[in-house]
């Protein structure tokens, strides 16, 4: 079933908070943004959307880099007549482009602004969450539900759902029906991911020192909310006898 894999990228790639407390979402829930007018495209970008289609038509299976190629060659050919036509059409585009833009501003509530503002934020933990990727920064620590996850999927248990949402609801019942001794070995599992991620996270941030990337170790903290200086390895026995936020990891609590 070609289904089930993507259903665990899916649901690993939540954020902690999620996982930990499984939830059905509805459209009715998620708040519509309005969406600024867009930034014309220049002058060369413009005259490169007005030739492509006419040489693949000409050029049937000319790969896109040809393409290109050929176009960037006609603009540094170009009659200048010809070409300041387009840099004219480019520049009457963004003037167009600004007056909307001062009156989409204007007309935007406080809640709209709020909300384009969310929005950019998640566009920017995204971006940073790529480039620290890129950059060997360590995988978070996965909370007690999250390693039942995994392990339901070593043993297949994802071969008979076909949705995420079925899936979200069946795991959850099923992790509730666990015992306290069974959610043990998830909550044992979850500790010591965390002391793998704290060694791991030790080692990369020795790693941004020695090459001179240590702004990426505040970029990771302030991307993950994570407080490098409170967080210290937690005791196992202080881990075992108290209420832990591991065990609050879980979906019935």
């Amino acid at each position: 079933n070609m289904a089930a894999p993507s259903i665990m990228r899916t649901i690993v790639s939540r954020s902690v908070q999620i996982a930990r407390t499984p939830v059905l979402y509805s459209v009715a829930n998620v708040s519509t943004v309005p969406v600024p007018p867009k930034r014309p495209i220049n002058a060369y970008s413009a005259f490169l959307k007005h030739r492509y289609p006419l040489i693949v038509e000409t050029n049937p299976g000319i790969s896109f880099v040809d393409v290109s190629k050929m176009i960037s060659i006609e603009w540094k050919t170009l009659d200048s007549f010809d070409k300041q036509a387009f840099k004219d059409e480019y520049v009457a585009r963004k003037e167009h482009y600004f007056s909307e833009k001062a009156q989409f501003h204007s007309s935007l509530t406080e809640s709209e602004k709020s909300a384009i503002e969310e929005q950019k934020d998640k566009i920017v933990r995204r971006r940073t969450k790529k480039a620290l990727k890129k950059l060997g920064a360590p995988l978070r620590p996965r909370s007690s539900y999250i390693c039942f996850l995994m392990e339901e999927k070593k043993n297949d248990g994802f071969s008979s759902y076909t949705n995420l949402m079925e899936f979200t609801k069946q795991m959850s019942e099923k992790w509730r029906g666990l015992s306290e001794s069974e959610k043990q070995v998830f909550d044992d599992m979850a500790y010591n991911d965390i002391l793998r991620f704290n060694e791991d996270f030790q080692t990369w941030q020795a790693q941004m020192v020695t090459e001179d990337k240590s702004e990426w170790i505040l970029r990771y903290n302030e991307v993950f909310r994570r407080n490098t200086a409170d967080r210290e390895d937690e005791d196992i026995s202080i881990r075992r006898t108290t209420t832990h936020d591991l065990v609050k990891a879980r979906p019935d609590c």
